[in-house]
């Protein structure tokens, strides 16, 4: 009897992480690309608009946001702002200097703020992450 497992192991180069906080102005941007029926609903998101910039300089070949809570896309986000964390995903780009991150933080829209310093606080991870495709 011939049993055979598939099995897919990707080895990541690097994982970077970057932990910090936003606050959003506009009452008319969502929190995460807001999508249904794959039609999108609105034209921006602070994902998009954190993430984007801080990928240019990094250039991973994905990324994750995760928020510390939601908000509806008509509410603004205002105090102390709202804990998150970018995973950037395989990095081709580790090393940048303190000029290239805050060049970054510039071009993020007014309608978003994140404290100035947000993005030097960048940290490599090394990481393995194995997958089994069997299942």
């Amino acid at each position: 009897m011939n049993m055979s497992s598939n099995i897919c192991v990707s080895i990541l180069k690097d994982v970077c992480l970057n932990i910090c906080s936003y606050n959003k102005y506009s009452r008319e941007l969502s929190q995460t690309p807001w999508l249904i029926d794959g039609e999108r609903k609105s034209e921006s998101s602070v994902e998009e608009h954190i993430c984007g910039p801080l990928n240019k300089f990094v250039l991973a070949s994905e990324w994750r946001f995760s928020a510390s809570g939601r908000e509806d896309v008509d509410v603004r986000m205002l105090g102390t702002g709202r804990p998150f964390v970018v995973e950037l995903i395989n990095p081709r780009r580790v090393n940048f200097t303190h000029e290239q991150m805050k060049a970054a933080q510039v071009v993020i829209p007014a309608s978003i703020a994140v404290p100035d310093g947000c993005f030097l606080e960048t940290v490599l991870l090394g990481t393995v992450c194995n997958q089994d495709s069997s299942t």
